[in-house]
């Protein structure tokens, strides 16, 4: 017996997700991986592609799954690495979700472990595993590839996974197909205080009538509009550039003609436009914008200013009833962090049976006074609440309010011991509450009963839940790391922000009896030995290292917390060459009559100058500037050869290429750390080292050669070129001598 169909099915409208701020690049590797992942699974129409990795910091990221992998590198020859890096193992769901569902209609996606959430990636850094569930457009795109000859396609598609497609017959279809795929979505644009919701068509019907087309917000691109202007700034749209934040017509063939069959499209499948809010939910009312991440840790070096931005961008606005603050120390432990039964001292009157005995007498002693009543202090014990609990309590008490628990220094205290069970409740839903509640013991149990009352959700059923309102942010000094390690159960419960050193107080001077040198240059420096002997940013001094008194470092200062911390911290182990070499150097000289002097000798040798041109011949001599001054005067254009071992190598290009044919010849790892040792500099940086400086980058007069690790130096004058290859010859004894003119 023949069935009728089933009638037509009742879908909901499609949230245009106008409002989300969620970007997504390079857009053809995308598009390629989407479509390599449908044939490597057999065209079928879902694919889990990935499995999550666990990174060294305790969060996970997202690898494709090895069958994979390995079909697409046999298929195409590909480096994996190309593969690593695809936005679709790296960005977020509600950018891929945008991209490959509302823009191109090519597939929906979704969370494998969390089906019914869309945020889990906004905060935190990790990313989880996700399905991919095909739609018709992905037939279609197969359907155009298949009719090309195989080689062809293993090229294009290489092409446009390393985000680089070609202007081929092949490539240049297949974007106009993503761009037919587009344009049913919808936009929005906000200018002079008007907002609009517009579609590609749009565009088309006034760029048609040589109109200039806004192409930024005034407010912040959002929604799909951020996605689409990459599509055209990648140039993957056939027919719209982008200059100056406007949009371009930058082909006039077919134009027309397109514009005409979008119109017809559109008319052909008119749909009416459901806009969707974000509604904030009354009881989420605040004196302050609510955190995006509950629990945070804000880590790095030592200075770099982590409690300050805690307090001036989370803190700011909140009442100071809402604030509670903790440092964590080798010593703390559940009790100094929750709470516990401790003794307490109560007053109470005495009793002659029943009756209040009082003084027959003045007592001075007790300060009472003849009939006064007497007065004992007695001890007995209570529950006292430590910070965690205290807030925790404040949470429930103002559901309307956010409470913060700040935790200083959380690294250097032992997490696992200080946390206990509560350890469980960091697992956070979507909505902020934990995910999984934990008994309270009979003592915490009575306490919170009595403070919030047994029907109380901070409380029921005998459990502890942490409200949505309730944020926990600390602060961790990598130098720090290695007094209690954390374990990574417990680092992949937090967001992570680092906070790195941006050399900001360029204010600051360090004055050593009236000679003034400068903190950032010094900072910069002596940093940079840090990470290159040591290989780590963890003892770095950051810009707060030091909050000194109208932006003068006093010698004191200088020495007592600067000078002592790098010799303590930092050379102890002979990690760093900050402090002179010299075998009978030690700490104390540095509070010699003559310290002044070697303090004065140290930054000669971290070739850190002072500040002020007329004190700095009498430390240093000639200055950078003077050096190149000399050497224009001098020998300029006199550099005519090389003989090495014998070898006469002549100029033939130019002089650097020589310069540089004969430091690749002896070795750039010979030469690297003499050079990068020597007194020859430009804007105070070496002319050979493996970092290339900010101060060479942004100069006009000079850039830089790779060889190898080493960073050299272009734009030297010929007497520095010589000088370097003198200085070379002598310390490597060198069959080297140069020709010149003179």
């Amino acid at each position: 017996m023949a069935n009728l169909p089933k009638q037509i099915t009742l879908r909901n409208d499609i949230d245009c997700r106008l409002g989300i701020k969620s970007s997504l690049g390079d857009i053809p590797s995308v598009i390629s991986l989407a479509y390599l992942l449908y044939c490597a699974n057999d065209k079928k129409s879902q694919i889990e592609y990935a499995d999550e990795q666990i990174q060294y910091n305790g969060k996970k990221k997202l690898i494709l799954k090895k069958i994979y992998k390995d079909w697409i590198i046999n298929n195409l020859s590909l480096d994996d690495s190309i593969l690593d890096s695809n936005p679709l193992l790296t960005s977020q769901l509600e950018s891929l979700q945008v991209g490959l569902g509302l823009m191109f209609k090519i597939a929906k996606i979704s969370y494998v472990d969390y089906p019914n959430s869309d945020t889990k990636e906004r905060t935190g850094g990790e990313r989880f595993k996700k399905l991919i569930k095909f739609a018709v457009n992905i037939k279609i795109i197969d359907i155009y590839i298949s009719a090309w000859d195989k080689d062809i396609v293993k090229s294009e598609l290489s092409l446009w996974l390393q985000n680089k497609p070609s202007q081929s017959t092949l490539s240049n279809g297949l974007k106009q197909i993503l761009t037919s795929f587009s344009e049913e979505t919808q936009f929005k644009l906000r200018n002079n205080s008007n907002e609009i919701i517009f579609q590609q068509e749009g565009i088309y019907k006034s760029i048609s009538k040589n109109e200039n087309i806004i192409a930024k917000d005034e407010q912040e691109d959002v929604g799909p509009f951020r996605i689409f202007k990459s599509f055209v700034r990648e140039g993957i749209h056939p027919f719209l550039a982008l200059s100056n934040n406007e949009f371009l017509l930058k082909n006039n063939n077919e134009f027309e003609a397109y514009k005409d069959l979008v119109e017809t499209t559109l008319s052909l499948s008119p749909k009416r436009i459901v806009i969707f809010q974000e509604v904030k939910k009354e009881n989420d009312a605040n004196n302050s914008e609510s955190p995006d991440s509950h629990q945070i840790i804000y880590y790095g070096a030592p200075g770099t200013g982590k409690s300050h931005k805690i307090k001036t961008e989370k803190l700011m606005g909140v009442p100071s009833e809402n604030i509670f603050r903790t440092t964590f120390h080798p010593d703390s432990d559940y009790s100094t962090f929750v709470g516990s039964f401790k003794p307490t001292m109560k007053k109470q009157y005495r009793y002659n049976g029943q009756v209040k005995a009082k003084y027959y007498e003045d007592d001075d002693l007790a300060n009472a006074k003849k009939d006064d009543p007497m007065i004992d202090n007695i001890i007995e014990y209570q529950f006292i609440p430590q910070s965690f609990l205290q807030a925790y309590i404040q949470a429930y008490k103002k559901p309307n309010e956010n409470v913060f628990l700040v935790i200083e220094e959380i690294n250097r205290g032992n997490c696992a011991q200080i946390f206990g069970d509560l350890f469980q409740l960091l697992d956070r839903n979507e909505d902020g509450k934990s995910d999984y509640t934990i008994k309270a013991d009979t003592d915490l149990k009575n306490f919170l009963i009595d403070e919030l009352g047994k029907d109380n959700d901070g409380i029921k059923n005998g459990e502890l839940c942490l409200p949505s309102n309730l944020y926990i942010l600390a602060t961790m000094n990598t130098s720090d790391q290695s007094l209690f390690p954390i374990d990574s159960a417990f680092k992949r419960r937090w967001d992570w922000e680092y906070e790195p050193i941006k050399y900001k107080n360029t204010d600051w001077l360090i004055e050593i009896d009236g000679i003034k040198y400068s903190w950032v240059k010094f900072q910069k420096e002596v940093n940079r030995r840090i990470l290159k002997d040591t290989g780590s940013e963890d003892k770095m001094m950051g810009d707060y290292f030091v909050n000194p008194h109208n932006s003068i470092i006093s010698k004191k200062l200088f020495l007592n917390k600067i000078l002592f911390y790098l010799w303590n911290d930092v050379c102890k182990d002979g990690d760093s060459d900050i402090f002179p070499s010299d075998n009978d150097f030690s700490f104390s000289k540095l509070y010699d009559d003559d310290s002044s002097e070697t303090i004065h000798s140290m930054m000669k040798n971290l070739v850190i100058e002072p500040e002020g041109n007329e004190i700095e011949t009498t430390i240093y001599g000639k200055s950078d500037s003077d050096d190149v001054k000399n050497e224009k005067n001098t020998i300029d254009s006199g550099f005519t050869g090389v003989i090495l071992d014998g070898n006469r190598f002549p100029v033939t290009t130019s002089k650097f290429d020589l310069y540089i044919d004969i430091i690749k010849k002896i070795g750039i790892e010979k030469i690297g750390p003499i050079v990068e040792d020597s007194k020859y500099r430009r804007k105070n940086r070496p002319l050979i080292s493996k970092i290339q400086f900010p101060e060479i980058l942004e100069s006009n007069e000079y850039s830089y050669v790779k060889i190898n690790q080493y960073n050299v130096v272009k734009g030297i004058d010929d007497n520095t070129k010589i000088n370097i290859l003198e200085l070379i010859k002598d310390k490597l004894n060198l069959d080297l001598k140069i020709e010149t003119d003179n």
